[in-house]
C-alpha cells in the first residue's frame, strides 16, 4: 500500500494542497532523511531538539528557526537540502491549487477550497495507484474540520466525485489518519512542497532574489513533481 502525505498553503484568494506518494521502502528512505539532516542541524547549532521542517517558519525564522532569522541564505540552503531528500526518496509529489474568488463567485454553496484542492489531489493520486493495482492510506496534518473530511472522503468511495473528471476514489482508503505534523516527516515532506511550489506560482511582487531563490528550489524537486495544476472555476 502507498502512502500519501498531503498538507496545505494558502493566502488570501489560492488555496493549494500537496501530496507526497511514497511505498513503504520510500517512506523509510524519506524519514531518515529528514531525521538526519534535523539531528545534524540540531548538532551544528546547539539546539535542544531536532527542527520540525515547515515550509513558512523556516523561511521567516518562526519557532524551531528563530535562530536563523535574517540569514536567508542559510534557510534557502536547508530548504534545499529538504526537497533534494523528497526526491532522492524516490516520491511522487503532486500539487492542487483553487482559485478562491472564482469559485466563491461560480457556487452559491461551494465547498471549501481546502476540501476542494485535496479532492482534486485525491483524484490524481487514484488514477495512479488505479494503474499500479494498489491502494493508499492518506495521512494529514491535524485540521479542526477533519471529521467532514473524512465523511467526504468515505462518501466517494461509494459515489463519484462530482466534476468533469468524475471519478470514484476505489483506490484511496477513505479513513484519513489525522496527525501531529510534529511526529510525521512525512507531512512535513508534503508542507516543505506544497509553501515553496505556492509561492513559486503565486507571489509574482516578491523581490528578484526571493523569486530566483524560489525558482531554484522547485528546481530541487526535480522529477519528483509529477502534477500541478490550479483550478480556475
Amino acid at each position: 500500500m502507498y502512502q500519501l502525505f498531503v498538507d496545505e498553503s494558502y493566502q488570501k484568494g489560492h488555496y493549494y494542497v500537496a501530496g507526497v506518494l511514497v511505498d513503504e521502502k520510500q517512506s523509510e528512505a524519506l524519514a531518515t532523511r529528514l531525521d538526519e539532516l534535523a539531528d545534524g542541524l540540531r548538532e551544528r547549532n546547539n539546539w535542544l531538539a531536532p527542527p520540525e521542517f515547515h515550509g513558512h517558519a523556516l523561511m521567516n525564522g518562526l519557532d524551531d528557526w528563530k535562530s536563523l532569522n535574517g540569514n536567508f541564505g542559510a534557510c534557502v540552503a536547508i530548504y534545499q537540502k529538504v526537497l533534494h531528500a523528497i526526491q532522492n526518496s524516490g516520491a511522487r509529489v503532486y500539487l492542487e491549487g483553487v482559485d478562491v474568488n472564482r469559485l466563491n463567485a461560480r457556487y452559491k454553496y461551494p465547498d471549501s477550497p481546502h476540501e476542494v484542492a485535496l479532492r482534486h489531489t485525491l483524484e490524481r493520486v487514484n488514477e495512479y495507484c488505479a494503474l499500479n493495482g494498489t491502494m493508499c492510506k492518506v495521512i494529514a496534518d491535524m485540521v479542526p474540520q477533519q471529521d467532514d473530511f473524512n465523511e467526504a472522503i468515505q462518501g466517494f468511495t461509494r459515489v463519484s466525485t462530482p466534476g468533469y473528471r468524475s471519478q470514484k476514489l476505489l483506490c484511496v482508503d477513505g479513513d484519513i489518519e489525522f496527525v501531529d505534523s510534529r511526529e510525521s516527516r512525512g507531512v512535513q515532506a508534503a508542507d516543505m512542497s506544497a509553501y515553496v511550489l505556492r509561492r513559486h506560482r503565486e507571489e509574482k511582487s516578491a523581490s528578484k532574489s526571493s523569486r530566483k531563490a524560489t525558482k531554484r528550489l522547485v528546481k530541487a524537486l526535480g522529477p519528483a513533481l509529477v502534477h500541478e495544476r490550479k483550478w480556475l472555476p
